[in-house]
């Protein structure tokens, strides 16, 4: 009890009808005027019901209804409310530093201006309309102390924040709808209010774990407000978010349960939790005509749903802040559309209908995103993938088949784990951009599908694992092969098929290899290392374009290779795995071979030439140029057929300076030998030259001859080499410096000798002497060389 001070009883006087009546008794604290109380702290007790600490309050301590400021210049600034059941019509702090210990506070009005800690339990009554709490300034009530609201039934309390001020307490209390609106942070100890909560503004209400209560009534949020978890929790209360900027929700990378109901009521942006630890739509999700934008890690898990008009929609993931999305079951009631952007965000369908019933609006992933599975689905959805975005199968197990897909600015096709698979039914594109193959290994294929088509006409890269191609025009554009294995589907050999289109430029480097059961034409095959395996002997690759292009990998298998086009195919690999009884048919163009094949067979209808090694060489009206300027090409076994042998002389060492064919035998009676000079070189008179040289022999052949220019040779078989033997020359052969051993021209020699003019004849059969004398030594010299080499 406070005394009554004769301030205070004229204050508290009732006047009327002129007559002034006065009490002289001693009564509990009353104000009907309601006094504005200034707290100074003067005694240095800190007690409120000491009327030294306070002035303008009638010389007393405050009563019931009066209003306390607690402002600057107080002597205390710890304080304590021992005036015990006083309910008082607003308190105001002004300054920074004021806290309050003692009994309950019960206050209609609460302002805080500065940093203001209240050790007590703060009692908020609220009759009736909308009561507003000012706080613009950091307000702390520590556990177990509280907040509580005492609203009538239909009354409204608000917390109004400025400055971004932060309540730092435990929500309790009673009441319909508590209002959290302005610029500020309300850290719920506890929410244990039952109430509807209203988040406006940019008001922001945090709470984890435990703090963040039981269930209650909803939570609406617009606005820039929201409501942020900071630690992992379930929450209970459904939530009405939009129209909004910022998160309405942000888990803030915590796994958060979120219990009840997410509605949305304009667009809005929830951030979730992490990887392994995402935001879970338990409550599921309804989009109506909006979209839901996530940054993040979310789920929609099973017995959830998630539910759109065809206006609404699902955005995951920004340019610059990823998100994901994985959504465990059917979703019938999703009619809108689904997004993603970015190079982390993922959106992982676990069921055929996660996306929704229908194939449209469709899914697009854009800037590198990626939608996947770890299930086993066939996904109908219309997928438009952007910019170097992905499908995939996630998990070991998955396996999806992407039955309509279109691309632009390119498309990573992918297996992410082993045990694995993905199948490509219909995939298209019109602006010629590159699909990447990305497989995860042997047991993780990526396949294109038997009945689907493949629409594009950019670039395919294999870049790894293992690729299966089982319908016509799987690849439809050029093709490179990196370090995958890629497969053609085992039809029936005989038959020539399109699963690699035929305009296609092959490359192939790194560990990659192409095995071909069937029979596949391309255009071109190049590239620095590799395989190309045909694998049957009714299997093979014919190349048919007219590209210049150089193969620097191996072949292996038991089948055959062919060269259709007019250009040139420079093979430097060798084939000597699984090679019995491979074939090498040169049909057209130029067929270079330096590398070792020596258990294949080449047939020759165009041009073959090289420096390496075959099995055999069957001419059949086409060309066999040994060396490439010059060399020596070896045949294991046998050089025959009908055509013609073209070699370079340009020296009279083989293999360096001369062409040469070396093999077990031969059977060249019907062949054509064509003669090129090179370098300047000029046989002499009887030179000799040994162009194929045999280790067991052949059939005799018939005499013949070949010519360069004006040098003509004789075609001559010894039983062991075909030789050419220089028996004409030019009488003025073309300038030119003389091979060594071989004498100079006679327009070379010195004026003294040669002669012109009718005085000067003897000169001319002197020199002509002197010229056959050192002829028939060469000669000698020649036939000893030839013998020896």
């Amino acid at each position: 009890m406070t005394a009554m001070t004769p301030a205070r009883k004229l204050a508290a006087a009732v006047v009327g009808g002129g007559i002034l009546v006065t009490s002289l008794l001693t009564v509990p604290t009353a104000s009907a005027l309601g006094l504005t109380c200034d707290w100074t702290g003067a005694s240095a007790d800190g007690l409120w019901s000491n009327a030294a600490n306070w002035t303008n309050c009638a010389d007393a301590a405050p009563g019931e209804g009066d209003l306390l400021r607690f402002g600057a210049g107080a002597t205390t600034l710890a304080t304590t409310n021992d005036l015990v059941g006083v309910s008082f019509a607003n308190v105001e702090f002004a300054v920074d530093g004021y806290s309050v210990g003692g009994s309950q506070l019960r206050t209609n009005g609460l302002t805080v201006a500065g940093s203001t800690t209240l050790e007590v339990n703060v009692i908020l009554p609220v009759a009736a309309g909308e009561t507003a709490y000012q706080i613009s300034a950091p307000l702390t009530v520590p556990i177990p102390w509280e907040i509580e609201f005492d609203q009538e039934p239909l009354a409204v309390a608000a917390l109004q924040l400025s400055g971004g001020a932060v309540v730092d307490a435990r929500l309790d209390g009673a009441g319909d709808l508590l209002k959290i609106g302005g610029d500020g942070v309300v850290h719920a100890r506890g929410l244990s209010y039952p109430g509807a909560l209203e988040l406006s503004g940019s008001a922001r209400v945090r709470c984890g774990a435990i703090e963040c209560g039981i269930a209650g009534d909803p939570v609406t949020i617009t606005d820039a407000a929201g409501l942020e978890f900071t630690a992992d929790t379930a929450f209970a209360r459904s939530i009405q978010i939009g129209p909004g900027s910022g998160y309405s929700v942000d888990a803030a990378g915590h796994a958060v349960d979120l219990q009840g109901a997410v509605s949305l009521a304009g667009p809005a942006t929830v951030r979730g939790g992490q990887d392994d630890a995402p935001m879970l739509f338990s409550g599921g999700v309804a989009l109506a005509d909006h979209r839901l934008t996530v940054h993040g890690a979310t789920a929609v898990p099973l017995f959830a749903n998630l539910t759109s008009s065809a206006a609404g929609g699902l955005q995951i993931g920004t340019a610059d802040i990823p998100g994901s999305i994985r959504i465990e079951e059917g979703q019938l009631d999703h009619n809108g559309s689904t997004a993603a952007t970015g190079a982390e965000s993922v959106i992982v369908a676990d069921d055929a209908f996660a996306l929704g019933p229908n194939a449209l609006p469709g899914t697009t992933l854009e800037a590198g995103a990626t939608l996947g599975t770890n299930s086993v689905i066939t996904l109908a959805e219309d997928v438009q993938l952007v910019d170097g975005s992905a499908v995939a199968a996630l998990s070991s197990g998955a396996s999806l088949t992407l039955a309509n897909a279109s691309f632009s600015g390119g498309v990573n096709i992918q297996t992410r784990a082993a045990a694995s698979s993905l199948v490509i039914d219909q995939l298209s594109s019109s602006d010629g951009s590159t699909v990447v193959l990305g497989s995860a290994g042997a047991d993780a294929p990526i396949i294109f599908g038997a009945d689907g088509l493949s629409d594009y006409a950019g670039l395919t890269v294999a870049s790894s694992g293992a690729v299966q191609l089982d319908r016509d025009l799987s690849i439809p554009g050029d093709f490179r092969i990196v370090d995958a294995a890629v497969t053609t589907l085992h039809t029936l050999p005989d038959d020539l098929h399109d699963l690699i289109a035929d305009t296609s430029a092959v490359t192939i480097d790194g560990a990659g290899s192409l095995v071909v059961n069937d029979n596949e034409r391309i255009a071109s095959l190049a590239g620095p290392s590799g395989v190309v395996h045909v694998v049957h002997p009714d299997s093979g690759l014919t190349v048919a374009g007219s590209a210049a292009t150089t193969y620097e990998g191996d072949f292996m298998g038991h089948g055959h290779l062919t060269h259709e086009g007019t250009g040139t195919l420079h093979l430097t690999g060798d084939w000597t795995q699984a090679a019995l009884d491979s074939t090498l048919d040169a049909e057209a163009g130029t067929v270079i071979v330096d590398g070792s094949m020596p258990f294949t067979t080449a047939e020759v209808f165009g041009t073959l030439a090289g420096a390496g090694t075959l099995g055999e060489i069957v001419i059949d009206g086409g060309t066999v140029a040994p060396g490439t300027s010059p060399g020596c090409l070896t045949v294991e076994g046998a050089v025959s057929g009908s055509g013609t042998i073209t070699v370079e002389l340009g020296g009279v060492q083989p293999c360096t300076a001369h062409d040469q064919i070396l093999s077990q035998t031969q059977d060249l009676a019907t062949v054509t030998w064509a003669v090129a000079l090179t370098g300047g070189f000029q046989p002499a008179m009887g030179d000799e030259f040994v162009v194929l040289s045999t280790a067991n022999g052949g059939a005799a052949l018939p005499a013949s001859q070949a010519t360069a220019g004006d040098t003509v040779f004789d075609v001559v078989w010894d039983g062991s080499d075909v030789i050419l033997r220089t028996v004409e020359v030019p009488v003025d052969p073309p300038a030119g410096p003389p091979a060594p051993g071989v004498n100079p021209p006679q327009s070379a020699l010195p004026d003294s000798l040669a002669a012109t003019g009718p005085d000067s004849s003897w000169v001319l059969w002197v020199s002509v002497a002197a010229a056959l004398a050192a002829a028939g030594g060469l000669l000698a010299v020649r036939g000893r060389a030839r013998r020896q080499s």
